[in-house]
């Protein structure tokens, strides 16, 4: 009988652990994710993710996925009690009060101690360092990898909003390099950022690309309305092309018929030399008048030398003759164009981006040699 309790209580706090409840004998941090569901439990910050553990079971969580964290109750508590000590030994006091919160992911509030700390000691250097500064003689500066570092940690926008302020900081004090760094970091955290998508592209227009680029669909084109590309940061210097005739004409017939198209079927050809990192082939092309899911357009990406890459987006379902890991030349067919996914009428989706996923300004090539 005594056995079988014991199971029963052994299942029982497995249950409650992968469930995240919450109770005072376990203290911890509370992880709140995107979608409001709440996972608690003692929390370390990993590369990409939190690692939240409760007795013999550990959770991994994308940070992606992650809201924010709160702080258990029991630790609530402990906090206060720590405080009610703490606020009286000056800077020292507030420099461990700030310790504490970073070691339970409470970053932003962490911050707030340390700062006070150099309030009331201008030099105390484990706060300084802990924000980011190093000494340079007699002084301290700050030291930008540190603080871009630091200003990356945390969940939801926090770390976009603080990468993107330390950008402007930066290219206040005309340290570009510095500025663009952390602006791409707030667009890795949140490719959507509306700031850091604007504030990065005057640094992104000064870099010479590694390849040259033609037109992969080797015939008359012209560029169509791509209203929906400045918003993320892989597609705001993507161009949506359109195949068309002598007179400049998209169509001919009858508009609600794919074939009517000048684009619809035509051949799409590696724009560069590379290696084919991704193939999408399966999805249905859609009728005219009906939008597709954004996540179900056929597709080619190919990975060029000096860390670029090409999307081919769009394409026709079963049509790509290309296979992932297969190296490809400048010219190369890849499929035909489709209408898969979100599109109105038959277009191609182009697009060179870098490995942070940030699309690069471009401009055709009349040849793909360099």
């Amino acid at each position: 009988m005594a056995h079988g309790r014991l199971q029963f209580v052994v299942a029982a706090a497995a249950m409650a652990a992968s469930l995240g409840v919450l109770s005072s004998r376990c203290p911890g941090e509370i992880v709140v994710r995107r979608d409001g569901s709440r996972v608690a439990g003692k929390c370390r910050l990993r590369d990409k993710e939190i690692a939240v553990t409760r007795g013999l079971t550990t959770l991994y969580i994308p940070l992606a996925n992650v809201a924010r964290v709160d702080l258990h109750p029991a630790e609530t508590r402990e906090f206060e009690r720590l405080r009610a000590t703490y606020e009286r030994r000056g800077a020292l006091g507030r420099y461990r009060l700030g310790a504490w919160l970073d070691d339970h992911l409470q970053f932003t509030q962490a911050d707030g101690y340390y700062r006070k700390a150099i309030e009331l000691d201008p030099n105390h250097s484990a706060s300084r360092r802990a924000l980011g500064y190093r000494r340079s003689g007699r002084k301290w500066v700050a030291d930008p990898s540190k603080q871009l570092e630091r200003a990356s940690r945390g969940f939801g926008s926090g770390p976009a909003d603080a990468c993107a302020q330390l950008g402007k900081t930066y290219a206040e004090a005309g340290n570009d390099k510095a500025a663009e760094k952390a602006f791409r970091r707030a667009l890795v955290a949140e490719a959507s950022h509306s700031e850091a998508l604007k504030l990065i592209q005057p640094y992104l227009r000064k870099h010479k690309l590694a390849n040259r680029y033609f037109n992969p669909l080797k015939k008359r084109t012209r560029a169509v309305s791509g209203h929906n590309h400045r918003t993320v940061a892989y597609m705001y210097n993507a161009v949506d092309l359109a195949a068309v005739d002598d007179e400049g004409k998209l169509l001919a017939g009858d508009p609600r018929r794919l074939e009517s198209y000048h684009t619809f079927g035509a051949a799409v050809h590696a724009s560069a030399a590379g290696q084919v990192f991704s193939v999408k082939n399966g999805f249905p092309d859609m009728p005219i008048g009906r939008v597709g899911d954004f996540l179900k357009a056929n597709s080619v990406c190919i990975r060029h030398a000096g860390g670029e890459f090409t999307l081919y987006a769009h394409l026709k379902q079963g049509s790509i003759v290309v296979r992932k890991g297969q190296r490809v030349k400048a010219g190369q067919l890849l499929g035909k164009v489709g209408n898969s996914g979100s599109t109105l009428s038959p277009h191609l989706h182009f697009c060179v981006y870098d490995g942070d996923g940030i699309s690069l300004p471009f401009a055709f090539s009349q040849s793909a040699k360099k």
